[in-house]
């Protein structure tokens, strides 16, 4: 038998010397194993965490919400942002500013403070200019996993429609009524379709086809169903070569991925609305772009940025792709602090009895060291672990149990569009702690009922619930992807201020890229069960999430 307390050392051993303060655990459990490769796979699952496939269990599980949406700037029906880069601009009722980069944008009213981080704190600003769009408010309409659009009103009517994306320096802006912006700088003519002004030595230029400047400068007439976009001409740049490109404005973007064995591919394609090439950045953490699936290769030599995520390359194109090293999630599994395990020597040996109120780090904690329990080959030490680990389970995948119960339940909250976990009465977990601990739970879960096809089957439905409001795309309940950004290589905290309105004195700075500990957490807990359940669609998912996240968190 294989010491159990050799294999901890070696695991903490090999965890101090990563630098990254978690354990990597290098050996899969002996059951359950699932192909990465999905022609190989258990199950044919072309697709997964479809709204056909979760709406028995959104129909079944509790529902409740302490959210009210009276100060959110979003459209009806779409799934509220809550872990992504614009958040502020969807779920504060005075957004501060948000970072697209390498622009950083505020909306007040129907003014919008554009500004340049000027180090590597990105809440120091050095202001550019401010326009005045004559508008009285916004809302969100739409977003992507590269662009947020808001749409511009006064009084009921829409005036604007406003397009930030995430590494672009151009700002879309298209009219819906003929309109006058004014602005805080003095703008000179370069052409009949191009304005230009300087601010401490930045460029900015306006372009558009019909732009009437008012004598002082400081005020354009913008006519309807015309585009009127501004840009920021980069280091080494040039606003001639740069504002051709800049009148192009990005409407939606789509993003796929491909995972071999040695290397994951994200390709991101972008849509614009002339169908002409769209101006964006790429940020140098992601590493040398490649070739697009449609044989174009980018230009990337329109100029620089320094942000405080790094260098962004300024290119143009219709896209780009990158690829970062595959993570086996067969063979890595993440054991951040809240899955820390001692090294028990027999049955019950360093295990506390476990309350059938554990909460997830304590569930994912034990779930540990019943995998190492089971590498160490001690039979019984993984008969007590499971039966400890079986009932609490069982308990928070009740679908109904917050209708029963207070605590010790997970529930759908129809306002968020996500799932909520209740440790105690009267207390949701919800940002960050929500996604580590549903991710934990899944973790548990898909350790516990490796190999145990019975118990898939009983913890499925809410196992399911959890995996579709982290990584979940198919759906048009849960937001896509909840918190991953696979343009940054990034995933994005939340922020309770924005989601327990109750709370008026809660406050954030942000967002703010999650601890990659945490993010590591929550998606290989949702690897984990992929394995357990046999889904080979969820699993390639997820694959490619851990891979882009933890190159990217190695890139700092």
């Amino acid at each position: 038998m294989v010491s159990l307390s050799l294999i901890v050392v070696s695991l903490v051993l090999a965890g101090i010397g990563s630098g990254w303060g978690m354990i990597w655990l290098s050996a899969p459990d002996n059951a359950g194993s699932l192909p990465l490769d999905t022609s190989l796979s258990l199950v044919e699952v072309p697709v997964a965490l479809t709204d056909a496939e979760l709406e028995p269990y959104l129909a079944a599980v509790a529902q409740t919400s302490s959210v009210a949406r009276t100060s959110w700037h979003l459209a009806e029906g779409l799934a509220p942002p809550t872990n992504r880069w614009f958040s502020p601009l969807a779920l504060e009722a005075n957004p501060q500013p948000v970072h697209p980069l390498p622009l950083t944008v505020q909306v007040v009213g129907g003014v919008l403070r554009v500004s340049i981080p000027s180090g590597d704190d990105a809440t120091e600003l050095t202001p550019l200019i401010a326009i005045d769009t004559g508008a009285t408010s916004w809302f969100v309409s739409d977003y992507s996993d590269a662009s947020v659009t808001l749409t511009l009103t006064r009084d009921t009517t829409a005036t604007a429609i406003v397009v930030l994306t995430r590494g672009s320096p151009v700002i879309g802006y298209r009219a819906l009524t003929d309109h006058v912006v004014s602005v805080d700088a003095v703008l000179e003519p370069v052409t009949p379709s191009l304005l230009r002004t300087t601010v401490d030595a930045r460029t900015l230029g306006l372009v558009g086809p019909a732009l009437s400047l008012a004598a002082d400068g400081r005020s354009v007439a913008i006519a309807r169903g015309t585009v009127a976009n501004w840009v920021l001409v980069p280091d080494g740049g040039d606003l001639a070569a740069i504002a051709p490109l800049a009148a192009t404005t990005i409407t939606d973007t789509t993003v796929s991925y491909t995972v071999n064995p040695d290397l994951t591919t994200t390709t991101v394609d972008f849509e614009t609305l002339n169908g002409g090439l769209a101006v964006f950045g790429m940020f140098a953490r992601l590493g040398t772009p490649v070739t697009t699936e449609s044989g174009s290769v980018l230009d990337c030599g329109l100029g620089t940025f320094e942000t405080p995520m790094g260098v962004l390359r300024v290119c143009s194109g219709t896209g780009f792709a990158y690829a970062v090293p595959t993570v086996d999630p067969m063979q890595v599994v993440a054991l951040p602090s809240s899955r820390s395990v001692a090294a028990p020597t027999g049955a019950g040996a360093g295990v506390a009895p476990l309350a059938t109120s554990a909460t997830g780090p304590r569930l994912a904690r034990l779930a540990a060291q019943l995998r190492l329990a089971r590498l160490a080959g001690d039979a019984a030490l993984v008969q007590s672990l499971t039966e400890q680990l079986t009932e609490p389970l069982m308990i928070w995948s009740e679908l109904g149990g917050c209708d029963a119960r207070a605590e010790r339940c997970l529930a759908f909250d129809p306002v968020l569009k996500a799932m909520v976990a209740f440790d105690d009465p009267d207390v949701a977990e919800v940002g960050n702690a929500r996604l580590v601990q549903n991710g934990d739970l899944l973790f548990a879960a898909g350790v516990v009922a490796n190999g145990d096809s019975a118990l898939v089957g009983e913890l499925r439905p809410m196992m399911t619930l959890l995996a579709a409001d982290i990584v979940g795309s198919s759906s048009s309940t849960f937001a896509a992807r909840r918190a991953f950004d696979p343009v940054s290589g990034v995933s994005w905290s939340s922020c309770e201020a924005w989601l327990q309105l109750d709370v008026p004195e809660l406050h954030c700075v942000g967002p703010a890229p999650m601890p990659s500990t945490a993010v590591l957490s929550a998606y290989s807990g949702v690897a984990q069960w992929a394995i357990a359940a046999g889904d080979p669609w969820l699993l390639e998912q997820v694959t490619w999430m851990l891979s882009v996240e933890r190159a990217g968190s190695r890139a700092g």
